[in-house]
């Protein structure tokens, strides 16, 4: 059985997928509610947590084997647990894991909310915005 995976941050470059996963999957363009991406203070990448109101937009790895959500775990590491969401993709509402930054680190997390440059899967381009009050 082969599972899916929201990716928000890194995990968004195919090139690091495929070297995770071993093989190319393929990807769609998907959204996540009721969440919100901030960065990770001294860090190049963005943690996610539950926000009411918030979306974060992303996209939806399919195809994914059991060996290669243990590798992803592994490169994730402590900062992150893998939980299930309900990813919005054109075709609709998809099941699938994402990486959820566990609440004891809250604080190393920003207060900025990380945006992305352009939806193309490269996990190298975020910049934090201010949020207006």
């Amino acid at each position: 059985m082969t599972e899916r995976l929201f990716a928000y941050g890194t995990l968004r470059a195919p090139e690091l997928m495929q070297d995770i996963a071993g093989r190319r999957l393929p990807r769609c363009a998907a959204r996540l509610l009721d969440h919100a991406a901030y960065p990770v203070r001294g860090a190049a990448y963005p943690g996610l947590v539950p926000e009411a109101g918030g979306l974060v937009r992303g996209v939806l790895w399919e195809g994914l084997d059991a060996a290669a959500l243990r590798r992803l775990d592994r490169y994730e590491g402590a900062l992150y647990v893998r939980r299930r969401v309900r990813a919005l993709t054109d075709g609709g509402a998809r099941l699938a894991w994402a990486y959820v930054f566990r609440p004891r680190y809250r604080d190393r997390l920003g207060d900025d909310v990380w945006e992305r440059d352009r939806l193309d899967g490269d996990g190298a381009r975020g910049r934090p915005h201010r949020l207006k009050p």
